[in-house]
């Protein structure tokens, strides 16, 4: 699948936002941002980055290429999810190893729950549409 076959499949995804400008078209869903213009298209995760979006990488493309719209979605989503594990795991270890108090832990162990779940609701709703269900909402 061609990026301009991804973009046209997620540019028909309800409830993406579509913003049209005479520069470009740029399309917002679940922190993805998709933006066409002259120069062709681009993705980028609204996720990291900090002031600017960070551009997916070559990885990030091909899997989009790979797997299409939704379950390249899914898998980009999943991956960022397990970098903020990581990334959390070793603040907690840091925390606990540097005797922060147990309300900073506290806050630390329930973003990483937070983040437990929405790996596991990801991978839950990849393990549908790889199963050839359709009808799920992403």
């Amino acid at each position: 699948m061609s990026i301009e076959e991804v973009y046209e499949e997620a540019i028909k995804t309800f409830p993406a936002t579509t913003v049209d400008t005479d520069e470009a078209t740029e399309t917002f869903y679940r922190g993805i941002k998709i933006v066409r213009d002259e120069d062709g298209i681009r993705f980028y995760d609204t996720t990291r980055g900090g002031d600017t979006y960070a551009e997916f990488d070559s990885r990030e493309y091909a899997t989009m290429c790979v797997y299409g719209w939704r379950e390249g979605l899914l898998r980009v989503k999943m991956n960022n999810y397990k970098h903020r594990l990581e990334l959390l795991e070793a603040r907690v270890r840091m925390s606990i190893l540097a005797k922060h108090s147990s309300n900073h832990i506290t806050s630390l162990k329930n973003r990483r729950e937070e983040l437990t779940s929405a790996y596991a609701e990801a991978s839950r709703q990849l393990n549908l549409i790889s199963h050839g269900d359709t009808k799920i909402n992403l």
